[in-house]
């Protein structure tokens, strides 16, 4: 998370140039200051001198630093910040054309590494539940499916976190039907949970309780042959593609992916029936 420090974000700022934490120090310093010769920035900064050199050359090659002679020594000042800038935009160009690029490349690849062979990445922690999360934003321009808890996964991952999710979820045109349990969402409250034709979301909510016969699901009185569950889930899936996240959201806090045609199939075929019965 970006610091609200102006030296912390501007360091982030260089770090994203690819200059390493010398270079950072070497311009830092000489930003707002008198120029500073090599083995003035050497003595300052505790580095030795044959090394401050390679990294002035790094920063003369971008421009963020410019040399000057003064009284037969070589001094170094810091160029107009209005550089960073460029550079940033140029970055910013070179990474739209290499994500074209690679978009083109990526259906080739995918068919070149094809297998098989069932794949399974597991995580945990927070982290590594919103690791599985993420994973899901790779695909495009597909419909996925999911049964979550609600509120414990909002109380597990934060507002924030889904709220930047959804975002990214509807600009790469992902919908998604949604088997949720626990209580109605207040669309008011909780904005990035909202259904409709703008979130591409569908909802369907299962009942407080369900009986589960020996011949199928139900949803009214139970018969004597039935038994009742609380549909009071920590696990949630989602299905996308030919994959399948799961993530828990009860004290045990782990995920995994299982990357499986055949799995995949079988899942969204239980999840069809459910979504059925439900209505």
């Amino acid at each position: 998370m970006t610091s609200n420090d102006p030296n912390e974000q501007l360091e982030e700022v260089l770090s994203s140039l690819d200059l390493s934490p010398i270079s950072r120090k070497i311009y830092m310093r000489l930003l707002g200051n008198k120029s500073l010769t090599a083995r003035m920035l050497a003595e300052a900064l505790d580095v030795p001198r044959p090394s401050i050199y390679d990294h002035i050359k790094l920063l003369q090659n971008k421009n963020l630093i410019i040399p000057k002679k003064q009284d037969g020594k070589l001094f170094f000042g810091a160029n107009d910040p209005h550089h960073i800038q460029s550079l940033i935009d140029l970055q910013e160009t070179k990474y739209k054309e290499m994500k074209k690029i690679f978009g083109n490349l990526l259906p080739r690849l995918q068919t070149g590494t094809g297998s098989i062979e069932p794949k399974m990445q597991f995580f945990s922690g927070v982290e590594g539940v919103k690791s599985v999360q993420n994973d899901i934003l790779w695909c495009r321009d597909t419909e996925t499916y999911t049964m979550w808890p609600t509120q414990k996964m909002v109380d597990l991952l934060g507002s924030e976190y889904l709220a930047w999710h959804n975002r990214r979820r509807v600009e790469q045109n992902i919908s998604v039907k949604v088997i949720r349990q626990g209580p109605k969402i207040d669309g008011l409250i909780h904005t990035f949970l909202q259904e409709g034709v703008e979130t591409l979301r569908t909802v369907k909510y299962l009942p407080d309780n369900l009986s589960v016969g020996q011949n199928a699901v139900q949803t009214s009185e139970p018969s004597p042959q039935t038994s009742i569950i609380e549909s009071n889930i920590s696990m949630s899936y989602w299905i996308y593609g030919d994959k399948v996240a799961f993530f828990d959201s009860s004290d045990e806090l782990y995920g995994f992916i299982v990357h499986s045609k055949s799995f995949s199939e079988l899942i969204k075929m239980q999840f069809d029936i459910l979504w059925g019965i439900l209505g």
